[in-house]
Protein backbone atom coordinates (compact mmCIF):
# COMPACT_ATOMS: atom_id res chain seq x y z
CA UNK A 1 0.00 0.00 0.00
CA UNK A 2 1.54 3.38 -1.00
CA UNK A 3 2.44 5.70 1.86
CA UNK A 4 1.54 9.37 2.06
CA UNK A 5 4.30 11.39 0.34
CA UNK A 6 6.44 8.22 0.42
CA UNK A 7 6.88 8.70 4.16
CA UNK A 8 5.26 7.85 7.46
CA UNK A 9 1.61 8.84 7.83
CA UNK A 10 0.43 9.94 11.27
CA UNK A 11 -3.27 9.91 12.05
CA UNK A 12 -4.19 12.58 14.58
CA UNK A 13 -7.30 12.84 16.71
CA UNK A 14 -9.55 15.88 16.64
CA UNK A 15 -7.98 16.96 19.94
CA UNK A 16 -4.41 17.03 18.66
CA UNK A 17 -5.48 18.87 15.52
CA UNK A 18 -7.24 21.41 17.72
CA UNK A 19 -4.06 22.01 19.71
CA UNK A 20 -1.86 22.60 16.67
CA UNK A 21 -2.59 26.31 16.00
CA UNK A 22 -1.64 27.42 19.52
CA UNK A 23 1.32 25.05 19.70
CA UNK A 24 2.78 26.20 16.39
CA UNK A 25 2.17 29.90 17.01
CA UNK A 26 3.70 29.95 20.51
CA UNK A 27 6.34 27.20 20.20
CA UNK A 28 4.52 25.29 22.95
CA UNK A 29 4.74 28.08 25.52
CA UNK A 30 0.98 28.18 25.99
CA UNK A 31 1.02 24.51 26.98
CA UNK A 32 3.98 24.77 29.30
CA UNK A 33 2.26 27.60 31.14
CA UNK A 34 -0.70 25.48 32.28
CA UNK A 35 -1.30 21.95 33.49
CA UNK A 36 0.74 19.79 35.83
CA UNK A 37 4.44 19.03 36.02
CA UNK A 38 3.99 15.54 34.59
CA UNK A 39 1.42 16.56 31.97
CA UNK A 40 1.48 20.22 30.93
CA UNK A 41 -1.39 21.61 28.92
CA UNK A 42 -5.05 20.70 28.66
CA UNK A 43 -7.07 17.69 27.60
CA UNK A 44 -10.48 17.33 26.02
CA UNK A 45 -12.80 15.01 27.95
CA UNK A 46 -15.86 13.51 26.28
CA UNK A 47 -18.42 13.08 29.06
CA UNK A 48 -21.30 10.82 28.05
CA UNK A 49 -23.91 8.70 29.75
CA UNK A 50 -26.50 9.76 32.29
CA UNK A 51 -25.53 13.32 33.13
CA UNK A 52 -27.42 16.58 32.71
CA UNK A 53 -25.02 18.05 30.15
CA UNK A 54 -23.08 15.41 28.22
CA UNK A 55 -20.47 16.99 26.00
CA UNK A 56 -16.84 17.68 25.19
CA UNK A 57 -14.99 19.72 27.82
CA UNK A 58 -11.43 21.03 27.71
CA UNK A 59 -9.84 20.86 31.16
CA UNK A 60 -6.46 22.00 32.44
CA UNK A 61 -4.61 18.88 33.56
CA UNK A 62 -3.88 18.80 37.27
CA UNK A 63 -6.74 21.16 38.09
CA UNK A 64 -9.68 19.38 39.65
CA UNK A 65 -10.88 15.80 39.95
CA UNK A 66 -13.08 13.38 38.05
CA UNK A 67 -15.94 14.40 40.34
CA UNK A 68 -15.34 18.08 39.58
CA UNK A 69 -15.65 17.35 35.86
CA UNK A 70 -18.79 15.23 36.18
CA UNK A 71 -20.61 17.44 38.68
CA UNK A 72 -19.29 20.74 37.33
CA UNK A 73 -19.37 21.27 33.55
CA UNK A 74 -21.37 18.06 32.93
CA UNK A 75 -23.97 19.05 35.53
CA UNK A 76 -23.96 15.88 37.63
CA UNK A 77 -26.61 13.18 37.75
CA UNK A 78 -30.05 13.72 36.26
CA UNK A 79 -32.82 15.14 38.41
CA UNK A 80 -34.00 12.64 41.01
CA UNK A 81 -31.03 10.36 40.41
CA UNK A 82 -27.70 9.85 42.17
CA UNK A 83 -24.27 9.15 40.73
CA UNK A 84 -23.42 5.44 40.84
CA UNK A 85 -20.11 4.95 39.03
CA UNK A 86 -17.94 6.36 36.29
CA UNK A 87 -16.11 4.45 33.57
CA UNK A 88 -12.94 6.18 32.44
CA UNK A 89 -10.42 5.20 29.75
CA UNK A 90 -12.72 3.47 27.31
CA UNK A 91 -15.61 1.12 27.91
CA UNK A 92 -14.45 -0.59 31.09
CA UNK A 93 -10.75 -0.95 30.24
CA UNK A 94 -10.06 0.58 33.64
CA UNK A 95 -11.92 -0.34 36.86
CA UNK A 96 -15.09 1.65 37.51
CA UNK A 97 -14.68 4.67 39.75
CA UNK A 98 -17.01 4.47 42.75
CA UNK A 99 -17.37 6.71 45.80
CA UNK A 100 -14.07 8.28 46.86
CA UNK A 101 -12.45 7.07 43.62
CA UNK A 102 -14.19 9.99 41.92
CA UNK A 103 -11.90 12.36 43.83
CA UNK A 104 -8.87 11.24 41.84
CA UNK A 105 -7.09 14.15 40.14
CA UNK A 106 -7.38 14.77 36.43
CA UNK A 107 -3.65 14.35 36.06
CA UNK A 108 -2.15 11.26 34.37
CA UNK A 109 0.91 11.60 36.60
CA UNK A 110 -1.10 10.26 39.54
CA UNK A 111 -2.36 7.14 37.74
CA UNK A 112 -0.67 3.74 37.45
CA UNK A 113 -1.09 3.87 33.68
CA UNK A 114 0.65 5.75 32.14
CA UNK A 115 2.87 7.17 34.88
CA UNK A 116 3.13 4.45 37.53
CA UNK A 117 1.31 6.71 39.98
CA UNK A 118 -0.39 5.82 43.27
CA UNK A 119 -3.89 5.32 41.80
CA UNK A 120 -4.67 2.04 40.08
CA UNK A 121 -6.25 1.96 36.66
CA UNK A 122 -5.80 3.81 33.38
CA UNK A 123 -6.08 7.56 32.95
CA UNK A 124 -7.13 7.15 29.34
CA UNK A 125 -7.60 9.52 26.46
CA UNK A 126 -10.52 11.54 27.78
CA UNK A 127 -13.44 9.09 27.71
CA UNK A 128 -15.74 9.51 30.72
CA UNK A 129 -18.96 7.47 30.87
CA UNK A 130 -21.32 8.23 33.74
CA UNK A 131 -23.87 5.85 35.26
CA UNK A 132 -26.55 6.80 37.77
CA UNK A 133 -28.59 4.60 40.11
CA UNK A 134 -30.90 3.48 37.29
CA UNK A 135 -28.05 1.45 35.75
CA UNK A 136 -27.60 -2.21 36.64
CA UNK A 137 -23.96 -3.16 37.27
CA UNK A 138 -24.57 -6.71 35.99
CA UNK A 139 -26.07 -5.38 32.77
CA UNK A 140 -23.08 -3.05 32.38
CA UNK A 141 -20.63 -5.92 32.93
CA UNK A 142 -22.48 -8.03 30.35
CA UNK A 143 -22.32 -5.27 27.76
CA UNK A 144 -18.64 -4.77 28.50
CA UNK A 145 -17.94 -8.48 28.00
CA UNK A 146 -19.90 -8.55 24.74
CA UNK A 147 -18.11 -5.43 23.51
CA UNK A 148 -14.66 -6.83 24.23
CA UNK A 149 -15.58 -10.25 22.82
CA UNK A 150 -16.78 -8.75 19.54
CA UNK A 151 -13.58 -6.69 19.23
CA UNK A 152 -11.16 -9.54 20.01
CA UNK A 153 -8.74 -10.34 17.19
CA UNK A 154 -8.94 -14.08 17.94
CA UNK A 155 -5.22 -14.79 18.14
CA UNK A 156 -5.03 -15.90 21.77
CA UNK A 157 -7.32 -18.24 23.69
CA UNK A 158 -7.59 -16.27 26.98
CA UNK A 159 -9.04 -13.28 25.16
CA UNK A 160 -10.94 -14.98 22.33
CA UNK A 161 -12.60 -17.63 24.48
CA UNK A 162 -12.42 -15.93 27.87
CA UNK A 163 -14.35 -12.79 26.96
CA UNK A 164 -16.99 -14.86 25.13
CA UNK A 165 -17.39 -17.16 28.15
CA UNK A 166 -17.73 -14.16 30.45
CA UNK A 167 -20.37 -12.62 28.18
CA UNK A 168 -22.40 -15.85 28.24
CA UNK A 169 -22.12 -16.24 32.02
CA UNK A 170 -23.09 -12.62 32.65
CA UNK A 171 -26.05 -12.94 30.29
CA UNK A 172 -27.28 -15.93 32.31
CA UNK A 173 -26.80 -13.95 35.51
CA UNK A 174 -28.73 -10.96 34.21
CA UNK A 175 -31.59 -13.17 33.03
CA UNK A 176 -31.86 -14.76 36.48
CA UNK A 177 -30.98 -18.29 35.35
CA UNK A 178 -27.43 -18.47 36.72
CA UNK A 179 -26.35 -21.22 39.09
CA UNK A 180 -24.94 -20.58 42.61
CA UNK A 181 -21.35 -21.21 41.51
CA UNK A 182 -21.46 -18.87 38.53
CA UNK A 183 -20.27 -15.80 40.44
CA UNK A 184 -17.17 -17.60 41.66
CA UNK A 185 -16.62 -18.90 38.13
CA UNK A 186 -16.79 -15.36 36.71
CA UNK A 187 -14.26 -14.07 39.24
CA UNK A 188 -11.95 -17.02 38.60
CA UNK A 189 -12.03 -16.50 34.84
CA UNK A 190 -11.30 -12.79 35.29
CA UNK A 191 -8.34 -13.63 37.52
CA UNK A 192 -6.96 -15.98 34.84
CA UNK A 193 -7.03 -13.48 31.96
CA UNK A 194 -3.79 -11.69 32.78
CA UNK A 195 -1.11 -9.89 30.73
CA UNK A 196 1.31 -12.81 31.06
CA UNK A 197 -1.03 -15.21 29.21
CA UNK A 198 -2.53 -12.81 26.64
CA UNK A 199 -0.86 -11.41 23.55
CA UNK A 200 -2.02 -7.86 24.27
CA UNK A 201 -3.91 -5.84 26.85
CA UNK A 202 -7.38 -6.33 25.34
CA UNK A 203 -8.47 -9.41 27.29
CA UNK A 204 -6.90 -8.36 30.61
CA UNK A 205 -8.60 -4.97 30.31
CA UNK A 206 -11.99 -6.66 29.94
CA UNK A 207 -11.35 -8.93 32.92
CA UNK A 208 -10.13 -6.04 35.05
CA UNK A 209 -13.22 -3.93 34.37
CA UNK A 210 -15.72 -6.75 34.90
CA UNK A 211 -14.09 -7.96 38.11
CA UNK A 212 -14.04 -4.42 39.49
CA UNK A 213 -17.80 -4.10 38.98
CA UNK A 214 -18.39 -7.52 40.56
CA UNK A 215 -16.42 -6.46 43.64
CA UNK A 216 -17.83 -2.94 43.95
CA UNK A 217 -21.44 -4.11 43.55
CA UNK A 218 -21.23 -7.60 45.05
CA UNK A 219 -24.71 -7.36 46.63
CA UNK A 220 -26.21 -6.45 43.27
CA UNK A 221 -24.51 -9.38 41.55
CA UNK A 222 -25.62 -11.79 44.28
CA UNK A 223 -29.21 -10.55 44.09
CA UNK A 224 -29.36 -11.73 40.48
CA UNK A 225 -28.74 -15.28 41.68
CA UNK A 226 -32.18 -15.11 43.29
CA UNK A 227 -33.70 -14.35 39.91
CA UNK A 228 -34.21 -10.62 40.16
CA UNK A 229 -32.46 -7.32 39.59
CA UNK A 230 -32.63 -4.94 42.58
CA UNK A 231 -32.14 -1.85 40.43
CA UNK A 232 -35.12 0.32 39.56
CA UNK A 233 -34.41 0.95 35.91
CA UNK A 234 -35.50 3.99 33.97
CA UNK A 235 -37.95 2.48 31.48
CA UNK A 236 -37.90 5.68 29.42
CA UNK A 237 -34.16 5.32 28.88
CA UNK A 238 -33.60 2.93 26.00
CA UNK A 239 -30.25 1.14 26.02
CA UNK A 240 -29.26 -0.12 22.57
CA UNK A 241 -26.99 -3.15 22.37
CA UNK A 242 -24.65 -1.30 20.02
CA UNK A 243 -21.18 -1.09 21.52
CA UNK A 244 -21.05 2.49 20.25
CA UNK A 245 -23.87 3.66 22.50
CA UNK A 246 -23.33 3.77 26.24
CA UNK A 247 -26.24 3.71 28.66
Amino acid sequence: MPRLFAGTAVVHTASTLGYLPSLLSTAGEIFRGVGSTWAPGTQAFCVSGLVRRPGLYEVELGKGTVRDLVEGPAGGARQGRTLKFVLQAGYGSSPALVGDDLDRPLDPGWWADPAGGKFSGVFGGGEVIVADDSVCAVDTARRMAQSFASAACGKCVPCREGTAWLATALERLEEGVAEPGDLDWINQRCAQITPDVALCGHGPAAARGIQALALAFADEFEAHLDGGCPVTKDLLMKVPDSIHVRF
